[in-house]
């Protein structure tokens, strides 16, 4: 929110805060939910909302192996069983 509020004052990005995370975030989970249906791939247009003058963005990864395992070794991992 620090970055976020400097650019959008027209001001340099700090970059990222130095030190420990808030206790909150130590005390309960936090949880975002989103659209699972909004996803972008590799050389989608990203459409700039027009109310919108700062951009922000997060990256999220997915990875599906399409059946199930648990600790699995990574000998194992492209095996066919």
């Amino acid at each position: 929110m620090r970055r976020l509020a400097a650019v959008m004052a027209g001001e340099p990005d700090p970059g990222h805060a130095q030190g420990s995370l808030p206790d909150i975030y130590k005390a309960q989970p936090i949880f975002y939910i989103t659209n699972l249906f909004s996803v972008a791939g590799d050389g989608d247009m990203i459409v700039w909302p027009d109310l919108s003058s700062y951009m922000d963005y997060e990256l999220e990864v997915a990875v599906v192996i399409g059946k199930g395992g648990r600790d699995i070794a990574a000998g194992d991992a492209l095996g066919k069983s």
